[in-house]
């Protein structure tokens, strides 16, 4: 196996595991910014969500383009290990342990912040029905 090719997959894995780590700051600064009634703030972190997810897009797309380079197309980040050089055994288990990690903080602290969000729109939903008459 391409070790040049195998460190640049690492490399972009790594990448990723950075972007889930911004985006997971982003969801925590947008749960803060809904607790505080901030709208500008949501916004705001509604368009840095923009440009990461353009960010993970380009990632993914360059991680197929690795993988099929890599005879590994199609083959899941569970079973990365499985397709590994010897050589590269301990550093690819730690990136793709991280990456794992990361990805579960990050669907926690989006889980969270959709959560937030849920509930002050149901709290607005009821406010305007109580305005509007029970409309």
């Amino acid at each position: 196996m391409d070790m040049a090719l195998w460190q640049e997959y690492l490399k972009m894995l790594d990448n990723l595991g950075a972007t889930l780590e911004k985006l997971t700051e982003i969801e925590r600064t947008k749960t803060a910014a809904v607790g505080r009634g901030d709208l500008e703030g949501v916004e705001a972190c509604m368009k840095q969500e923009q440009v990461a997810s353009l960010n993970l897009r380009g990632l993914d797309q360059k991680r197929e383009k690795l993988l099929d380079q890599l005879g590994m197309k199609g083959v899941p980040l569970r079973n990365i290990m499985d397709h590994c050089p010897l050589e590269a055994w301990e550093e690819t288990e730690q990136i793709a342990d991280a990456l794992r990690r990361q990805y579960a903080i990050f669907q926690a602290a989006s889980e969270v912040s959709r959560n937030a969000l849920e509930i002050n729109l149901h709290n607005i939903e009821t406010i305007q029905k109580r305005v509007n008459g029970g409309e």
